[in-house]
């Protein structure tokens, strides 16, 4: 069987500078918030080019923490594209429980239709006090956050979901994902391109108000040993999860651009006209965490996939906003129903930085030879 992901390959690559680390973490004890963590974070802002970096337990709580610190007050309205996790969602009801949130159709690139967005916002500016945006960089694929950051008023906000795209930069800019946002996050959850071993999240920002904020909530509201400033929470990251991120992070630029070759191959070797394959602008500043795929004919092609020995999988089966979980009326906002026609239709194939050329070559003959 040909994986959807090999986590397990990545461990041999830091097996031995990990493996020293962590006798010396034993040795100290040092296991929550320790001096491996603020390493990391460290070097996550410089890879990233963020100017603070916050370690904690998950990209879901990292949302929370990121919506808490803006700390806004009055009638909220907060914008979420339509073809992402729900835990995009989770998080910022968890910060704002009495916000307006709004669903933006998808573009056929799959990430947040701006002009949606625009027209959408222009209709609610008089009706709410503060704006919040969270495009999502699908897939590894960067969202235009500067373009969503021309149309925001003041009082408007953006918090980037970068859980997908460690190392994928902007269209307009080599900045990496997470610098022009006020708040960012990524996951670090092992599947990621950057995962640990365990649940983690970091969240990146410019504002030294907003870091300070996230450094103590994460931490029970400390802002010094039993002194309490904040409303908190155990949200903290933990070395032994800081020392493999921090030694993955080492290899992520190379494991990216692996994966910008494997993503190549398969846009020039996959000519199946049941087989519609994603807009890629911008091969070289995709981080390609998916490579999505669609057909009408998905449960075929799923079948047919399993039957030549090759995992396929789903990213999203269905909407968030549709879900039994999502209690509160959401406000749609489409022309096209983008992301409802593709729901039934994105399949996702095989795509990390350890497939082998003759893996590769496999998938892409399978694919081609799909005819149901």
């Amino acid at each position: 069987m040909i994986k959807f992901n090999d986590v397990s390959s990545q461990w041999p690559f830091i097996e031995s500078s990990a493996n020293k680390r962590i006798i010396k973490l034993h040795e100290s004890g040092d296991y929550i918030l320790g001096r491996d963590v603020e390493i990391f974070e460290k070097r996550f802002s410089s890879w990233n080019g963020s100017s603070y970096s916050i370690g904690v337990s998950n990209g879901l709580d990292g949302l929370y923490l990121a919506g808490e610190a803006l700390n806004l007050k009055g009638r909220i309205r907060i914008y979420l594209p339509s073809n992402t996790f729900i835990a995009t969602y989770f998080g910022l009801l968890r910060a704002y429980p009495s916000a307006s949130f709004v669903s933006i159709d998808c573009t056929e690139s799959y990430l947040i239709d701006i002009d949606l967005l625009k027209k959408t916002l222009n209709n609610d500016l008089s009706n709410f006090d503060n704006f919040i945006v969270v495009p999502v960089h699908l897939y590894g694929n960067a969202t235009s956050t500067d373009d969503i950051r021309g149309i925001l008023p003041a009082n408007g906000y953006i918090i980037e979901d970068c859980s997908q795209s460690h190392g994928a930069k902007y269209d307009s800019s080599d900045f990496n994902v997470g610098t022009l946002g006020d708040i960012s996050v990524f996951s670090l959850y092992p599947g990621k391109n950057l995962g640990g071993i365990g649940d983690g999240g970091i969240v990146v920002t410019e504002n030294i108000d907003y870091m300070n904020r996230i450094k103590s909530a994460r931490n029970v509201g400390m802002t010094e040993k039993y002194k309490h400033d904040h409303h908190g929470g155990n949200y903290r990251m933990d070395s032994l999860n800081a020392i493999v991120l921090d030694e993955k992070l080492k290899h992520i630029d190379n494991w990216t651009l692996k994966r910008q070759e494997i993503a190549s191959k398969y846009i020039k070797g996959i000519k199946n006209p049941k087989i519609i394959l994603p807009e890629i602008q911008n091969i070289h500043k995709h981080a390609f965490h998916i490579f999505c795929l669609r057909t009408i004919k998905r449960k075929a092609f799923i079948e047919f996939m399993k039957n030549n020995n090759i995992q396929v999988l789903i990213h999203y089966p269905s909407l968030w906003h549709n879900q039994k979980a999502v209690k509160s009326i959401i406000e749609y906002v489409t022309i096209r129903k983008n992301s409802e026609n593709y729901v039934d239709q994105i399949v996702s194939i095989p795509m990390h930085p350890f497939l082998t050329n003759n893996e590769i070559e496999k998938i892409i003959s399978i694919i081609n030879k799909f005819n149901v």
